[in-house]
């Protein structure tokens, strides 16, 4: 068994060849040889190169259009949790974010709901504490603004309202 090969000016030829003994009486009488042109398996391994590359392309393709629809997938979550922040950092009470899902980007979305809410109470929290505190300082101050205009109004000539007025400005 064997290739042989022969040469010409244009082409290199390859040849498969077989050759057996044929044996007659215990005899080697002859020898069977077969010979065969190898450009049909040249041509099928050519077909096959070029169906490999074809499969090799479209396979490529096909999972770049798969990772740009994935990663489109994800980012689009992620943006609109961006867009959120921003409408929420820009005092927008209604930015819509609603999780879905059973992923860590929806684990982010429900802490950043959760943190969009405890900021709110907090900021309730400090305006109900400014108002209540706002409201306690005018009671004092109204009492001294009213005991020092009833000063300059005349009592101050008379040292016993004068006495008490200042008294209650003074605590």
């Amino acid at each position: 068994y064997g290739a042989r090969t022969a040469l010409s000016p244009q082409r290199k030829y390859v040849y498969y060849y077989i050759a057996l003994p044929v044996v007659q009486a215990g005899q080697t009488v002859g020898i069977a040889y077969l010979s065969r042109h190898t450009s049909p398996i040249i041509r099928a391994v050519s077909v096959l190169k070029q169906n490999f590359r074809w499969a090799m392309v479209v396979a490529l393709s096909l999972a770049g259009l798969l990772s740009i629809f994935l990663a489109q997938t994800i980012t689009r979550r992620l943006r609109t949790l961006q867009a959120a922040a921003g409408e929420f950092a820009r005092g927008n009470k209604s930015w819509g974010l609603t999780p879905r899902g059973r992923d860590e980007i929806t684990d982010l979305e429900k802490a950043f709901v959760s943190m969009a809410g405890e900021i709110e109470r907090q900021n309730a929290y400090n305006r109900d504490f400014l108002a209540a505190t706002v409201h306690e300082l005018k009671t004092p101050l109204t009492a001294i603004k009213g005991a020092a205009e009833v000063l300059d109004e005349g009592a101050a000539d008379k040292p016993e309202a004068r006495a008490r007025f200042l008294d209650n400005i003074q605590f």
